[in-house]
């Protein structure tokens, strides 16, 4: 039910931010909750790129590393150092994007 709500407010990303998906993304032990949340989070805006992205950096699920990768602003504390980990990972495993997408975000930048 609770993949449902956030899947309805992700569709009305536009009308955010919503503090609801902030409360579920710190509290949400399920991880395709957790993938769903922070695809809506990151949708919204409201913040993400400079807050909750930096924290998605270090998750488990590759999805939620990968829209990190993609969203952080690269200015937070950590986030550059943190994306050449994971494009360097020596182990992906044949189902992370996060490598792929740490390359594609790291060209160009010094």
């Amino acid at each position: 039910m609770l993949c449902g709500i956030v899947e309805a407010l992700a569709l009305r990303a536009d009308c955010g931010p919503f503090p609801e998906l902030e409360s579920v993304f710190r509290t949400a032990s399920y991880s395709y909750c957790r993938i769903r949340v922070v695809k809506a989070l990151a949708k919204s805006g409201a913040g993400f790129a400079g807050g909750f992205a930096r924290e998605c950096l270090w998750d488990c699920e590759s999805e939620i590393k990968r829209i990190a990768v993609v969203e952080v602003d690269l200015g937070c504390p950590g986030a550059l150092d943190r994306i050449r980990e994971i494009e360097s990972d020596p182990s992906p495993s044949q189902f992370d994007e996060s490598a792929s997408a740490a390359k594609t975000r790291l060209q160009g930048t010094p």
